[in-house]
């Protein structure tokens, strides 16, 4: 039972997010994708036949998918595994001008953090009197809103968002995101001005100018799907003897058309309150007529709404909300624009997966934002740094990945050029095929140039010419051990990776400790690697490796203060090394090299550092440090230690170890 939940799981994850045909062919290089613009459906009517006509172009994708089973039996590699008085390092933003929200925020003078269950304040400046000072504690329970929590500092007024949980009646509720504004001039005593409530997944938000932009997300639920009736030893025992492999492929014919009929019959049946949650017999979501949702004629996305929503700060009455239909969406902002990019599997030849791309224009005035135009183009993205705009061009980098049935798989990646000043957004320009074999794992767009950093044993950076965008090319490549998960810009010629050093053992190779590089992209024909260090051994962490909020560099003293936790004694390959302490190292990084300046242990029972803080000048410095229970404060010259601490609330769930 427990292998066929196991192999459940990756033929239905295979079916809704592999990407390649039969045969393993897919799109010509120079294949262009359809441009489209999103459409408002005309009844609740109209809604129900478009959700049960992708619903089954989807179900027999999925179906169909459990011909791809023999990819799961065979021999596999294995995967690669200031005007405050103070200076401090304020949130680390991708766009300058595009304030992101985090768990943390400072003015120089206090820190605010929120907690599960409140905001709490710090006097943090002059360090000699760091203390709590304030809290304010919100009025729903802990267990109502928990995720997905984020927090924006605005000229003295704190934007709280909380995802979790609303109640409308006796067994019905939905999942929602609360807008909570404190004024917290008085920080002893905050309190609130106003609070909000709109429904959907919080996924990001941000704030430009005056406007806060939020992207939510509503799944669907839908009929149930059940997939087909399979002998699953057979295909164990079949799937790695070649002469038996095709006739036990052949022998799914059966069960899956009969998987098949018996969910287009149950789909048909379907009302739209299998897909909706509704309330007295209205969507909840969408209104009476539906007319609140838009969708892509080229999309076949169907499991759920993506909703952005946009708030005037000063007057949360103002507020704009376009509903998409469609999930899995990423986000992007530039002072001018706001993208969703989503996983589609509908936009491009053979039912290979695309992104879909959709832009709208924000400070507008008083429309808060404006639809403007989509497009699809081949492959998945990795995280809002695979996206950039730069003047009137928008560039996004992808990874295609194709597996047949039969096991073969080809992975190669991409960058594609969109010109904004057109109102269809059209591709101008391409680069494709890029490190076959390999996929993105870090990628960084800096103005006129674009960097990546893909990887299966070895790390190759690629610097990518973006001033010409239709005629995108690749300046150079270096290639070392290991791999950036995240790209910083020391300056217009430098920039700082951090990832992993990995080990080659020939088909793959082992992650080992964090690796700190200094890369020198002067010549983007020649970059070279100027420096590097290696943190620990297997084992070690830093949640800058995936929240780039937890890298703080204070760019005028060239300071890096990176959370750590530190294992150490491995000896390569598999072998954990021994747990040593969570704590932050801090090293001064320099055009020409990265020096250690020192390391901070936290005390024991302290859990993986989330964020760190640098405030002060001089040898009157210090570094916050908070963990998931506490704030510490560091001492910073000439030596390193924790000077003081105090407790937090309980912090929500985040990504780290304890």
């Amino acid at each position: 039972m427990k292998h066929f939940l196991i192999l459940t799981c990756m033929i239905l994850f295979w079916g809704c997010y592999g990407i390649q045909n039969q045969n393993g062919q897919g799109p010509l290089p120079n294949e262009s994708l359809t441009t489209s613009a999103l459409t408002a459906f005309s009844s609740c009517d109209d809604l129900l036949t478009v959700l049960k006509q992708q619903t089954i172009r989807q179900m027999e994708k999925d179906m169909d998918s459990y011909y791809k089973s023999c990819s799961l039996y065979g021999p596999q590699a294995m995967p690669v595994s200031s005007s405050t008085g103070s200076n401090f390092t304020p949130t680390n933003l991708q766009e300058e001008g595009v304030d992101e929200g985090d768990i943390i925020k400072t003015d120089g003078e206090s820190i605010f953090v929120l907690t599960q269950t409140s905001v709490d304040i710090f006097k943090a400046w002059p360090v000699a009197e760091f203390q709590k000072v304030g809290s304010f504690t919100f009025g729903d329970t802990a267990q109502s809103y928990i995720r997905n929590h984020s927090l924006f500092l605005d000229h003295g007024k704190l934007i709280i968002l909380r995802q979790g949980w609303v109640s409308v009646s006796e067994g019905l509720g939905y999942s929602a995101t609360k807008i909570i504004r404190l004024d917290v001039s008085d920080t002893a005593h905050p309190t609130q001005i106003s609070e909000k409530t709109v429904l959907g997944n919080l996924i990001q938000a941000r704030i430009v100018g005056k406007n806060l932009h939020l992207a939510l997300s509503s799944p669907f639920q839908g009929p149930r799907i059940e997939g087909p009736t399979i002998d699953w030893a057979r295909g164990f025992r079949d799937c790695s003897d070649s002469t038996k492999k095709e006739a036990f492929l052949n022998s799914l014919d059966a069960p899956i058309a009969t998987a098949k009929e018996s969910n287009r019959q149950k789909i048909e049946r379907a009302t739209l309150e299998d897909w909706l949650p509704t309330l007295q017999g209205v969507p909840a979501l969408i209104g009476e007529n539906c007319h609140q949702i838009v969708h892509d004629p080229n999309s076949e996305s169907s499991d759920g709404l993506i909703r952005l929503s946009s708030f005037n700060l000063e007057d949360t009455s103002q507020e704009k909300t376009t509903s998409v239909l469609g999930l899995g969406y990423q986000i992007y902002a530039s002072p001018k624009s706001f993208y969703l990019a989503g996983s589609d599997h509908s936009s491009a030849p053979d039912n290979n997966e695309t992104t879909r791309i959709h832009r709208f224009a924000i400070n507008t005035g008083d429309q808060l934002h404006q639809y403007i135009a989509s497009h699809a183009v081949p492959g998945r993205i990795i995280n809002s740094f695979s996206m950039g705009e730069d003047k009137s061009t928008f560039h996004i980098a992808t990874t295609v990945e194709h597996v047949s049935r039969e096991g073969n798989s080809e992975v190669w990646n991409n960058v594609y050029a969109l010109d904004t000043a057109q109102s269809d957004l059209p591709v101008v320009g391409r680069l494709e095929k890029i490190a076959q074999g390999e996929q993105i794992y870090g990628v960084r767009f800096v103005g006129s140039k674009g960097y990546l950093v893909t990887f299966k044993k070895i790390d190759p950076l690629f610097v990518v010419n973006l001033k010409d965008p239709q005629h995108l090319v690749v300046e150079g490549e270096l290639q070392m051990p290991g791999f950036s998960t995240y790209l910083h810009p020391l300056d217009e010629n430098h920039l700082i990776g951090l990832g992993k050093d990995a080990e080659d053992q020939g088909s793959f190779a082992w992650f080992q400790g964090v690796k700190l590089a200094l890369f020198d992209v002067t010549s983007g024909q020649t970059p070279a690697s100027v420096d590097q260090t290696i943190l620990g051994s297997r084992g070690t962490y830093s949640e800058a490796l995936s929240d780039h909020h937890a890298f703080t560099f204070d760019k005028p003293t060239g300071l890096l203060a990176l959370p750590i936790s530190l294992f150490e004694g491995g000896h390569g390959g598999s072998e954990m090394g021994q747990f040593r302490y969570h704590g932050v190292e801090l090293f001064e990084i320099s055009p020409q090299r990265i020096i250690k300046k020192g390391e901070v242990q936290l005390p024991t029972g302290a859990t993986s550092p989330q964020r760190i803080l640098m405030m002060g000048f001089g040898n009157n410095r210090a570094l916050y440090i908070l963990d998931q229970r506490t704030l510490y404060q560091a001492t910073m010259e000439p030596s390193f230690s924790v000077t003081r601490q105090e407790t937090i609330n309980n912090m929500p769930n985040m990504v780290g170890m304890d």
